[in-house]
């Protein structure tokens, strides 16, 4: 077991009145050289403490800082992720399809082309997106698509389950997938 070491005070030699020792007067007696040793102890020890303590405020302020840091930088990588909008827009665009297409039922198809009514969505998403395809497809007349956005190497169990689940029953839907531009 590692030794806990005494506050700085007691490690000096100086005791603090709470541990039993009483504070120093002049009337204890001694003699004026014996103030004097123990005047400069208390200097010593104060002085020391005060080193000790600009020595942790500094370091703890140190850490602070770098913890801000540390999140600051964080959030400005985190946004190299784009919004599930972005990649609908893209995608859209590269296939000359009409993102954001109000259907009749005031429900919104992500991306209309000339023969797909396509739901874009993150992987972890890929049931949801089954039943929206569908639905768009129901009520466009076209095609269901699905694109799915694949941002980590682990998203392809997701691109896995999508297809196994359509090849099983058969679904009239087309995948396509992004791969993240991180």
């Amino acid at each position: 077991a590692r030794r806990r070491e005494n506050p700085p005070l007691l490690r000096t030699g100086l005791r603090s009145e709470r541990h039993g020792a009483r504070p120093y007067t002049e009337d204890q007696g001694g003699g004026e050289g014996a103030n004097m040793g123990k005047k400069s102890k208390m200097a010593k020890a104060r002085s020391l403490m005060t080193k000790r303590l600009s020595r942790f405020v500094f370091t703890k302020s140190a850490l602070f800082s770098a913890v801000i840091v540390l999140s600051i930088s964080s959030v400005v990588f985190a946004k190299e992720n784009h919004s599930e909008k972005w990649y609908q827009l893209k995608w859209c665009k590269e296939h000359r399809g009409e993102a954001e297409v109000m259907l009749s039922d005031k429900t919104r198809c992500d991306c209309i082309t000339e023969s797909h009514a396509v739901e874009v969505d993150f992987a972890h998403k890929w049931a949801e997106a089954i039943g929206q395809s569908l639905y768009y497809s129901l009520q466009t007349g076209k095609t269901a698509g699905i694109v799915l956005i694949l941002r980590t190497q682990r998203d392809y169990k997701y691109w896995i389950r999508l297809n196994s689940t359509i090849q099983y029953f058969e679904l009239p839907i087309q995948t396509w997938f992004i791969k993240s531009t991180k």
